[in-house]
């Protein structure tokens, strides 16, 4: 690993909290006096290629925040677009090799943008309706060890909307690793979720995150290879060196490797061009965003460094850039020992991280939120923009975060 490829922060926590539980019932909580971690970030990361003019200080963005309490490991977070309904995933395990001891059943979650408030789908009312003509898996998977991960939308018509999702086994081997396909009608005052379809995975292939190509073709990335030793994945990811895949999937023909993806290390989030010729992925332990251009052949594949461990990206809600949740901490491996530590007794997982605005077109850098703990919600994965508040999930907590954006 190239060592200056990350900044180093000192984090000091401040004691002295007053929360104002004012919708307790929604398991909802505001902070009028907080948490406040404060962050020293060296002159090597303040000169890096960063819009800093405009960034927030992470005691304000404390000054209003609200967390969902009680709605677990909510990785992925993206809102139903033209409507106030945001859908939260809910992994329980996190990589190849690697288990939660803790949380063994995931669920959907629904958010109500308006409200700021939420609840968890409860997945024995999920609807059965197998698409035999689209996918090939034409049973659910195991909702006892149901463990929705990333996802993206597609094929929204009138008041539906397609969701597919990478999902896992649990470590006793119930269920599948496999893309599930929902469909999601919103015509009524809740949301219900229908199971259409799934897509099985190869043996060397741990989907983590999934993006839709306009033409229906589905993209997914894998961190790693489970079929591959735990150490000799830990080496090669340590380096920098390619390793996961990124792969795309048509009924016709499969899984088929994406062209310029081969040098990814540790391919995690993934968004994709409105027009499918762009194709943005996270390179976690390349420490990188990876811009891969289909206009030209061969492809053109730039990066840009992110001073830190990117996991999922989405874009804005004007959809003009993309946003990036990214850990932050002194080596790769502290993250992998906290989310153990996590994981084996519960708890969240009190890593920093930041969120940082990317070009789509030049790769140029805004920071949104400066690296931080906020309050306890650590290891922040996935944000969003919604209307002028920016949501916050993460790999290994209790509860959703919300912020003043501006």
């Amino acid at each position: 690993m190239k060592k200056n490829t990350l900044f180093h922060i000192n984090l000091f926590v401040l004691i002295g909290v007053n929360f104002s539980f004012a919708q307790y019932e929604n398991k909802t909580i505001e902070i009028s006096s907080s948490i406040l971690p404060i962050v020293e970030i060296p002159k090597k990361f303040i000169n890096q290629k960063l819009n800093n003019k405009t960034m927030k200080t992470v005691e304000q963005f404390m000054s209003n925040a609200k967390f969902n309490i009680g709605f677990y490991n909510v990785e992925d977070i993206i809102q139903i677009p033209g409507t106030n309904w945001i859908v939260g995933g809910g992994i329980t395990c996190y990589g190849p090799n690697f288990w939660d001891k803790v949380i063994t059943t995931g669920y959907w979650h629904l958010f109500d943008a308006e409200k700021e408030t939420g609840f968890r789908v409860d997945s024995s009312s999920i609807k059965i309706a197998a698409e035999e003509d689209r996918f090939p898996l034409t049973t659910p998977p195991t909702w006892s060890a149901f463990s929705p991960h990333g996802f993206d939308f597609h094929n929204q018509i009138e008041t539906t909307i397609e969701v597919y999702v990478a999902s896992h086994a649990s470590a006793s081997g119930e269920s599948r690793e496999a893309v599930e396909v929902f469909r999601i009608d919103y015509s009524e005052e809740i949301p219900t979720f229908t199971w259409i379809g799934g897509i099985d995975v190869a043996e060397d292939f741990w989907p983590d995150a999934v993006a839709l190509l306009p033409d229906g073709g589905v993209v997914a990335t894998s961190t790693g290879n489970p079929l591959m030793p735990q150490e000799e994945s830990m080496k090669l990811a340590l380096k920098g060196a390619p390793i996961g895949n990124t792969r795309v999937w048509y009924k016709s023909n499969g899984w088929q490797d994406i062209e310029g993806s081969e040098n990814i290390s540790t391919p995690n989030g993934i968004v994709i061009s409105e027009d499918g010729q762009q194709i943005y992925v996270a390179a976690s332990t390349g420490f990188s965003v990876v811009k891969i251009d289909r206009t030209e052949s061969p492809v053109k594949v730039t990066s840009m460094d992110l001073g830190g461990i990117p996991d999922n990206l989405r874009w804005s809600a004007d959809g003009k850039s993309i946003l990036a949740g990214i850990h932050v901490v002194d080596e790769p491996l502290d993250f992998a020992k906290q989310q153990e530590v996590a994981a084996a007794y519960g708890g969240n997982q009190m890593t920093a991280f930041k969120v940082t605005r990317i070009d789509p077109e030049t790769l140029e850098l805004t920071e949104v939120m400066p690296a931080a703990v906020y309050g306890v919600l650590g290891a922040g994965t996935s944000a969003i923009e919604v209307g002028n508040r920016i949501w916050v999930g993460s790999t290994k907590s209790d509860r959703v975060g919300i912020f003043d954006l501006k």
